[in-house]
């Protein structure tokens, strides 16, 4: 089977200690069905929804974090992989 070409792009959001905030993920593709996961990259961080979780590119998934009360002000990132749910393969990730 062909390799599929799929792109994502997420755009930065401010979020302030002790409050949550949606980020929105864009995936680029022609028709492919995909798998989204979102893992934070620091523990002062909880990903709370994934929405969709699965879907056919072009999607548009909300992600809504969670920031720590005790979080220091910094840049922090979620890595977000988007998968071939049938092959269990990563498509793209950012």
């Amino acid at each position: 089977m062909g390799r599929h070409l799929v792109t994502v792009v997420a755009r930065p959001i401010s979020v302030y200690p002790g409050s949550s905030a949606e980020s929105v993920v864009y995936i680029d593709g022609s028709g492919v069905r995909v798998l989204v996961s979102a893992t934070p990259t620091d523990n002062c961080i909880q990903v709370n929804d994934v929405a969709p979780v699965t879907g056919t590119a072009p999607l548009q998934v909300r992600i809504t974090i969670t920031v720590s009360s005790n979080a220091k002000p910094g840049i922090y990132s979620i890595d977000v992989v988007v998968m071939d749910p049938r092959q269990g393969r990563t498509l793209a990730s950012v």
